[in-house]
């Protein structure tokens, strides 16, 4: 009898967030399904989304329904990205982790939004790049960086094993110092892609980054560079990723 109430009173939430987002659920899920959803989206804000959704209540008692939760509020949060509303899409984003905290998809993508659109979006809306001073917009952008960095150790936290988290810090960091200082930090780039390489799955490309960096960025470091390869190399536990490594060092010795 217990089980049976727990399972209404678990429907029942699901019911009353389902209802509080506007959308209802045809489970005979058509290919058309993204457009009904989103004809109906406009209806309910992020701040009602998360206030209900976000509650204690739904968090701790949802169970799997979480995951269905956690994609219409991404879905919701995509309509807003669509419509350039940063509070909007960032509070419907953090909702989306939240709920579904171990999805590499909406920490990848939340990422994105942060350190690459964002900015951009609060630059476009005081007038532009012309109306914006140089130094403005550089301190706009260092603190969507700063942001992004963040997210990216929050990241870590829920996938500690992946390397690609990390090689993901050092691309961000290249392309966002160099808008914001107007020359990338390289080396801090290569202290990142170092820290996904320590990971257990590092991707192969991590290695070969890491060596073409060091080569044509800061040659001045090769023999560091070199020193850590050659740990890693002692440590490799596979034939694939013993020749990623080999391949590496090959490059930082090339002329």
């Amino acid at each position: 009898m217990k089980t049976a109430v727990l399972k209404i009173s678990k429907l029942l939430a699901v019911l009353a967030i389902l209802a509080g987002t506007g959308i209802c659920l045809n489970f005979a899920f058509a290919g058309d399904l993204w457009l009904r959803l989103r004809s109906r989206m406009p209806e309910t804000s992020a701040a009602s989304l998360a206030d209900t959704a976000g509650t204690g209540m739904a968090l701790g008692t949802l169970g799997g329904f979480r995951t269905v939760l956690a994609d219409i509020a991404w879905l919701r949060a995509y309509s807003f990205w669509e419509k350039s509303s940063l509070n909007d899409c960032e509070a419907l984003c953090a909702l989306a982790r939240t709920m579904d905290p171990q999805n590499f998809f909406f920490w990848e993508n939340s990422i994105n939004y942060v350190a690459y659109d964002f900015p951009n979006w609060v630059i476009r809306e005081r007038g532009g790049w012309r109306q914006v001073s140089e130094a403005v917009q550089a301190e706009i952008h260092r603190r969507a960086y700063a942001r992004g960095l963040e997210l990216v150790g929050e990241w870590s936290q829920r996938f500690p094993e992946s390397g690609h988290v990390w090689t993901y810090a050092a691309q961000m960091c290249i392309v966002k110092t160099a808008v914001i200082y107007g020359r990338s930090d390289f080396e801090s780039a290569l202290q990142f892609y170092e820290r996904a390489m320590l990971c257990e799955k590092a991707p192969w490309f991590a290695f070969l980054a890491y060596a073409n960096i060091t080569r044509m960025q800061l040659p001045e470091r090769r023999e560091r560079s070199r020193d850590f390869l050659r740990e890693r190399l002692s440590a490799a536990g596979t034939p694939e990723r013993l020749a990623v490594i080999e391949d590496a060092l090959e490059i930082l010795s090339a002329e």
